[in-house]
């Protein structure tokens, strides 16, 4: 991704690990780890369950590289509580990222739509129609609120 980051080599759940943290951070203001947990788990409808050990572990890395920063301590039901919320460096790593996230969904748009009208011709390859038809539309969904709200936003160039 746009920073050195230690956590690259390990994989592409800990990429989206990385930028699921950032952008919840920026989305609620704060972040802790099971608040990052419940926002995955219900974004990928109970499919992806990241352990609580690995946020932390990508929290800790991301603070250490200046992406995040504490913002404050509280216990809740007998356990302390660390939020964290994002750096400026954090925003500029969260913007890079997306970028590069809408480029590669547009890019992978195309082919899978190319990839299912193929498929669809030939039964052999359909096991479970609904699955992808699902995700199309979900896909489709956000891509339209994605519209509706980005469409009013006034980009604004940051100053040289």
């Amino acid at each position: 991704m746009g920073s050195k980051a230690s956590t690259r080599g390990r994989g592409r759940q800990v990429g989206l690990l990385r930028f699921l943290i950032l952008a919840h951070a920026l989305i609620r203001g704060k972040t802790y780890g099971y608040g990052v947990l419940r926002e995955v788990l219900q974004l990928s409808d109970g499919a992806w369950k990241p352990s609580v050990g690995t946020i932390y572990k990508v929290i800790s890395e991301l603070v250490e590289e200046g992406l995040l920063r504490e913002a404050g301590k509280e216990r809740y039901r007998g356990r302390q509580v660390i939020y964290y919320e994002l750096t400026e460096a954090g925003f500029e790593e969260l913007r890079w990222v997306a970028d590069w996230l809408l480029l590669r969904i547009s890019t992978g748009m195309r082919f899978l739509t190319l990839l299912y009208a193929s498929l669809l011709k030939d039964k052999r390859w359909v096991k479970d129609p609904a699955v992808p038809l699902k995700a199309f539309r979900d896909i489709r969904e956000s891509a339209e609120e994605f519209l509706r709200q980005y469409s009013n936003v006034k980009v604004r160039k940051k100053p040289t």
